[in-house]
């Protein structure tokens, strides 16, 4: 496979942002002894909100100049002090003057040292900006091939009459495809076609009906798992989560073979490979079932729910984030 034909972009589950953006800030230079008399004030009068990675003191080891702290930002290219602030301007005899600051926190240790040259600021790497993902040679070459599989679902789709949309759904562990489908929302025109079953209906979006084919293979790999209530789910998933290892035994039409599974949540670490960006109900059932990954080739602007229209994975409510790739052709002639 053409490794040089496909485009593999990993999209944020945070908003991008401009690492060198600046903002235009009220400074002066102080005394040692005014320091903390000054902050504390400060901190009542202009709080910096929403510049939490920002140290209010530029302190003398930070530069070769003296102390100076940040008084208040600048706003629209204005020349006026805050009232409050110019009040303590005036009550400490301040010379101000307009400094630059960092806008964002450092997403890693190399931003971090570049935006301390503008005015310190923190660094938590618990806590910092993730970075975009990188991906090798082999990582672009097994997402392409497994996207090659959904554009094939998508194919069939076609020859039934439907929505150009494919998915599949694959266990990384084992490097397979589980289950796979496509979109079933619209009434087939191959009414004659015997591969085709003929139903339909407008929730069976390509998503849903891999999502389906999976709980269908756990059935079949699991038998003994009855109908059970809250509670008894609620222990089950967490000894799901736990990976507790058993034995089972699957009945194959050719012979009888032992596989050693855990039993799975759901989806829980799989990925599913989509020929089309999902819409914001694919999107959450996604989250639901507990994918690791969601990678999809065309973007939907109409409706789409991971960057198309919208950015579903960024909502830092949810209870489960996946990781969000696009993988596309250079030379695209793929038509949804």
């Amino acid at each position: 496979m053409d490794r040089q034909r496909w485009s593999i972009v990993h999209i944020p589950g945070h908003e991008e942002v401009d690492s060198s953006a600046t903002v235009d800030v009220f400074a002066a230079h102080i005394q040692g002894k005014l320091a903390s008399v000054l902050i504390k004030e400060l901190s009542v009068v202009f709080p910096l909100t929403d510049l939490s990675h920002i140290k209010r003191i530029r302190s003398k080891r930070d530069t070769e100049g003296p102390l100076s702290i940040i008084l208040c930002t600048r706003t629209d290219d204005s020349s006026t002090i805050p009232s409050q602030v110019a009040e303590l301007v005036e009550k400490h005899s301040l010379e101000t003057f307009i400094a630059k600051i960092p806008k964002h926190p450092a997403a890693d240790r190399e931003e971090w040292a570049t935006q301390c040259n503008l005015w310190p600021t923190t660094f938590h790497p618990n806590s910092a900006r993730p970075s975009k993902i990188q991906f090798n040679e082999d990582e672009e070459r097994t997402i392409a091939a497994f996207m090659v599989r959904a554009m094939h679902q998508a194919s069939l789709a076609i020859d039934h009459g439907r929505l150009s949309n494919g998915a599949v759904i694959v266990d990384p562990s084992i490097g397979q495809v589980i289950a796979s489908g496509y979109d079933e929302s619209t009434p087939p025109s191959c009414t004659d076609c015997s591969s085709c079953s003929g139903g339909w209906h407008p929730l069976r979006h390509a998503a849903m009906v891999a999502i389906e084919q999976a709980s269908e293979r756990d059935r079949r790999l699991f038998p003994d798992d009855k109908e059970c209530d809250e509670a008894t789910l609620s222990v089950k998933r967490q000894r799901c989560e736990a990976s507790a290892a058993e034995s089972i035994h699957i009945e194959s039409r050719s012979s009888s073979i032992t596989v050693e599974a855990s039993r799975p949540y759901l989806c829980t670490g799989f990925d599913i490979y989509l020929t089309r960006e999902p819409c914001a109900m694919c999107a959450m059932a996604m989250v639901h079932q507990r994918f690791r990954r969601v990678i999809f080739r065309t973007s939907n602007p109409d409706n789409g729910a991971l960057g198309g229209k919208f950015f579903l994975h960024r909502q830092p409510s949810l209870n489960h984030h996946y990781t969000v790739i696009q993988a596309t052709l250079a030379e695209d002639n793929y038509t949804d």
